[in-house]
């Protein structure tokens, strides 16, 4: 049971490993003020506020780095250790006092990015453990590295509604697949782009605007695109 209104969340193995060399199930969970609360399985572990955090946005664990990324009310894109936020949490417990602040947290990162996010994704390379960060804005979309550096940048001519990153196994046919970085964007034009880098590989007309999407597989079918619209369709 949670004691603030939930915006969003997120899970990973935060912290690495423990001692059992089995790796941590933690769910972070992220309040409509800003607090970060995060849970080992079903008990509560430890809660902190990230700095300038007026309006929640779109939250993401980063493993390879054990960081968080977000974008907040300022249009940055924040990455923030792990243990950082930990020992400031632990710092804040210790007082007792609530008038007393936590220990400074200052982002691992930041990235102007000049526009409000609607979404952000992690895309990892297994075969290289090349991580990428995927934001959605309002009208571009941007590639970074872990550790902030731009790999691309998209530019839109349409307003994109949401979008959501997939992976293709590398085979004989294609065998550079996996150094790719493939997505969907869909638009609230109804339409669905399916992009391959900055490029644009095939796009398709749709019912309705969603909301939300993922590329699944079902039973024996593979490469299924899910969508979920604003009044429940799936």
């Amino acid at each position: 049971v949670l004691q603030r209104n939930a915006y969003n969340m997120c899970k990973g193995s935060f912290g690495g490993f423990n001692g059992t060399g089995l790796p941590h199930e933690y769910i972070c969970v992220q309040s409509m003020d800003g607090m970060l609360s995060i849970f080992e399985y079903e008990s509560f572990s430890i809660s902190c506020f990230l700095p300038k955090a007026l309006i929640p946005g779109p939250l993401k664990y980063v493993a390879k780095t054990d960081s968080f990324v977000t974008v907040g009310s300022s249009w940055e894109l924040e990455s923030y250790k792990y243990q950082v936020l930990a020992t400031s949490a632990k710092s804040f417990e210790r007082t007792g006092n609530e008038q007393n602040k936590q220990k400074k947290i200052l982002p691992e990162f930041t990235y102007n990015l000049g526009e409000a996010a609607l979404d952000i994704e992690v895309v990892v390379n297994s075969e290289q453990n090349v991580y990428s960060i995927l934001v959605l804005g309002e009208r571009n979309l941007y590639c970074l590295s872990d550790t902030g550096a731009l790999k691309f940048m998209r530019k839109f001519d349409f307003s994109p509604s949401c979008f959501c990153a997939y992976t293709i196994q590398p085979s004989a046919s294609n065998p550079n697949a996996g150094s790719s970085i493939n997505y969907l964007v869909a638009t609230h034009s109804k339409v669905l782009l399916v992009q391959e880098d900055v490029r644009v590989k095939w796009a398709a007309q749709l019912d309705n605007v969603p909301v939300q999407m993922k590329v699944a597989r079902i039973n024996d079918l593979n490469g299924c695109i899910v969508t979920l619209s604003e009044d429940g369709q799936l």
